[in-house]
């Protein structure tokens, strides 16, 4: 995706399968799922970095956006990619991540790689875990485990990091995914125009939700569910956010791109984060005694935290970047993920950062409108 006009452009991002050799680092894609195609191919971030600030369990990756950035000072962003992962536990936990590098550097031609080359990255797989591809400090001192039907790093030779203790779940006991499945990112500008019936896709979509959910167990009798749909109508006609959050988007967009713009929030509701500079954040953080001071990498919902910090790295301020729309539930395809939507804030000035994967602000906003008001059902 090139750097484009951030004040007036809008992306939205739709999700197909592509030939695997697209989905390379070499060919910077923006994806869903699978393995990091790591940008930055020898800086990675450490296991401790990509753990859990709750409970220590190592992330899963979400996706990637390629995201060059042409107006970085010194043409520092020419390649540009920013990270999602997520908890799969905790299911509402986030980190995410920037990595970027200039035109000529140490790791990709100066022009284009040609169409359809495989390119074993056997280097990253000797550092990564083999079921998931994220970084794993120790030196595995057993046979590597069956990963019969999974995904695995390429390697040419019989060395391997161990595998997650997570991961090691996901072999043996399928109850944890080591991978999301893997999709491409197809990503186009523009706005989805408005039509009469712009809010029959959300009722599809309400319906398809309510499907998932039964199919997790959680079943609603005929009478509950006519008294959900009901709060749904009346959340689409009061909720202004909701109204403007449909007539943006359609079923299969699983992504909005707008660099310093604003997220398409669903809910009137919902507490908006503050984008703050250096100074009035730190002055913010000492009268908000509900800030988590330890860890500004994700906040939202759970601990009411509303300050967007600035970049820890140069001090500027951080701008929204793109939001992961509720859409997407439907592809990773996990009953312990939820959001309503997943907002991710980044350094304004893409600042030069070296040797290093720069960590940025992950905003969960909660789903309302599956949330059902007090009300009785006779």
């Amino acid at each position: 995706m090139d750097s484009l006009d951030q004040e007036s452009v809008e992306l939205f991002a739709t999700l197909s399968k592509t030939e695997p050799w697209r989905l390379q680092r070499h060919y910077f894609p923006s994806k869903l799922g699978g393995f990091p195609s790591w940008l930055d191919p020898v800086h990675l971030p450490s296991e401790s970095e990509l753990k859990c600030d709750k409970c220590s369990s190592i992330l899963t990756f979400v996706l990637q956006v390629y995201a060059p950035d042409e107006l970085s000072e010194d043409d520092m962003a020419f390649h540009r990619t920013v990270f999602l992962f997520v908890c799969q536990p905790c299911g509402n936990r986030w980190k995410a991540f920037r990595s970027q590098l200039p035109r000529k550097n140490d790791y990709y031609d100066f022009h284009p790689l040609e169409d359809n080359i495989t390119i074993a990255d056997s280097e990253i797989a000797k550092r990564c875990c083999l079921a998931c591809g994220l970084p794993s400090e120790n030196v595995a001192k057993e046979p590597l485990p069956e990963l019969t039907g999974m995904k695995i790093q390429l390697m040419d030779d019989e060395e391997h990091r161990e595998l997650h203790e997570r991961c090691k779940i996901a072999v043996v006991h399928k109850t944890l995914k080591a991978t999301l499945e893997e999709w491409n990112l197809n990503i186009c500008e523009g706005e989805i125009p408005v039509t009469a019936n712009y809010l029959s896709h959300e009722k599809s979509l309400y319906k398809k939700y309510l499907m998932e959910k039964k199919s997790n167990g959680d079943v609603m009798d005929e009478s509950e569910e006519q008294a959900f749909e009901s709060i749904q109508e009346e959340n689409m006609i009061l909720d202004k956010s909701f109204k403007k959050f449909c007539k943006k988007t359609t079923p299969n967009e699983v992504l909005y791109y707008s660099r310093e713009g604003e997220p398409l929030w669903l809910s009137d509701k919902t507490k908006r984060p503050v984008i703050s500079g250096l100074e009035k954040t730190m002055e913010s953080k000492s009268e908000n005694s509900m800030a988590d001071e330890s860890d500004t990498s994700n906040i939202g919902y759970e601990d009411e935290q509303t300050i967007i910090p600035p970049c820890e790295n140069c001090g500027s301020v951080r701008s929204f970047e793109f939001q992961v729309l509720p859409q997407i539930l439907h592809y990773l395809k996990s009953d312990r993920i939820d959001f309503g939507s997943i907002s991710v804030y980044t350094c304004s000035k893409s600042c030069k950062i070296e040797n290093k994967y720069q960590k940025e602000v992950v905003f969960m906003e909660k789903d309302y409108s599956l949330i059902p008001k007090k009300t009785t059902i006779s």
